[in-house]
């Protein structure tokens, strides 16, 4: 290997570091831990469409959870008949993005039907 591919393949492992440090501390990805790259790269592939796509669609797609988002998701969900499409249209989420943050505050379980 010449020295400008090593150099090139030291970077893109540096970002995949960094790219897949910032994907675990997000918990966009359930049990992250226990899945090898090619099952990483699966998930991404088969659940996040190109950016643009994404965004046009649902433009807070990624954005920061506010407090009062966090706090409307809770009130809503244990309210009861919640409406997971509705909720994320309303907040500009996807669902899944939604189910997601459900799971991370610990109101779902991966198994519970919305």
């Amino acid at each position: 290997m010449s020295q400008s591919q090593e150099a090139i393949s030291n970077k893109q492992l540096r970002q995949w570091v960094t790219l897949s440090r910032a994907i675990h501390r997000s918990g966009i990805i359930p049990d992250f831990d226990q899945k090898n790259i090619t099952e990483l790269v699966g998930f991404i592939e088969l659940n996040h469409p190109a950016g643009e796509e994404v965004k046009s669609q649902w433009p807070r797609h990624g954005a920061k959870w506010e407090e009062d988002e966090i706090s409307e998701l809770i009130t809503h969900y244990e309210a009861g008949g919640f409406d997971l499409t509705a909720f994320a249209a309303r907040y500009q989420r996807k669902p899944g993005s939604v189910r997601i943050k459900m799971i991370n505050l610990q109101l779902i379980d991966e198994e519970t039907p919305l």
